[in-house]
């Protein structure tokens, strides 16, 4: 069933309900759950997303009538970012094509998009946190460590943990 996509058309799709619980005890099971367009057919891409190969990869053409699809872009109109540059956009101004099959997959930023202040701060902040405890874990284990130390020195093996 061709359909009017566009190659490089990126959709996150899922099944609809009535084909998500027929069944199947794993409905997902090597799905990405993100398709990409090639010759006006959906394909998902847990198995490569390029026209080379996919086109051989007919069990992975999506069925639209089987599921909800949501537009994100077109590949080729997005700018590809690096993923330790995703932190300065919003969520839904990304469109991050990793799977468990593919983590090095493209990640791309939408048109328009810019660095947004509110999700870049929530970011820091987050980094700061993981620091901090980093800091006190850290110290805590010197702590501990230095106690040892000084049981080793006076001779009290056994109380080193």
């Amino acid at each position: 069933m061709t359909t009017d996509k566009k190659d490089g058309d990126v959709y996150f799709w899922g099944w609809k309900e009535e084909f998500l619980n027929d069944g199947k005890i794993l409905p997902y099971h090597c799905k990405s759950q993100i398709a990409m367009a090639s010759d006006g057919l959906l394909y998902d891409t847990y198995w490569g997303n390029n026209a080379d190969c996919i086109a051989y990869q007919d069990q992975d053409q999506l069925d639209l009538e089987k599921v909800d699809i949501k537009f994100q872009g077109n590949a080729n109109e997005m700018q590809e970012i690096r993923a330790s540059e995703t932190w300065f956009y919003r969520r839904e101004d990304i469109v991050d094509m990793r799977h468990s099959n593919d983590s090095g997959a493209k990640i791309y930023l939408k048109p328009g998009a810019e660095r947004d202040a509110a999700t870049m701060t929530l970011y820091v902040e987050a980094e700061i946190a993981t620091c901090r405890a980093d800091i006190k874990r850290a110290t805590d284990r010197g702590e501990r460590l230095l106690t040892d130390m000084i049981a080793i020195t006076q001779g009290r093996l056994d109380d080193v943990h």
